[in-house]
């Protein structure tokens, strides 16, 4: 059982790295999206989206259908604004 526990607060450890690392990703989408307000850009880019996409199913399905749903949610808050 040890071993387990070892593995969980490695687990642990890396899980609080995702959130802080998602954090600051939401954040800095917000700041795009404020820029391209002030600019007029299209709020939405398909371009990038695919590149985010593909470098994600390079990681595996499972790192794609994450990402698939961070881009979700990003994109949910795009249109909230």
């Amino acid at each position: 059982m040890c071993k387990i526990n070892e593995y969980r607060i490695k687990i642990d450890e890396i899980d609080n790295k995702i959130m802080q690392l998602l954090e600051a990703r939401f954040n800095n989408t917000e700041e795009i999206m404020r820029i391209k307000k002030k600019k007029g850009l299209n709020k939405l880019d398909k371009g990038r989206e695919d590149i985010i996409l593909l470098k994600a199913k390079s990681h595996g399905e499972e790192v794609y259908d994450i990402y698939n749903y961070i881009l979700k949610i990003s994109k949910e808050g795009v249109v909230k604004e």
